[in-house]
């Protein structure tokens, strides 16, 4: 295998590991804000349905 060849090879795969690592942490982060929102929901129609008792 020649640098050139080698050189290229190792290029690839490191955008591959970085596309790969951005995926990850973006599919992360978006289900850590879904699952925050899915609390605030439930906080807020809990203080609601207090409201509405009293």
């Amino acid at each position: 295998m020649t640098n050139k060849n080698f050189k290229l090879m190792f290029f690839t795969y490191f955008v591959i590991l970085g596309i790969l690592v951005a995926f990850f942490g973006s599919f992360v982060g978006y289900n850590m804000n879904l699952i925050d929102i899915k609390k605030n929901i439930d906080k807020a129609s809990q203080e609601v349905g207090l409201i509405k008792k009293i």
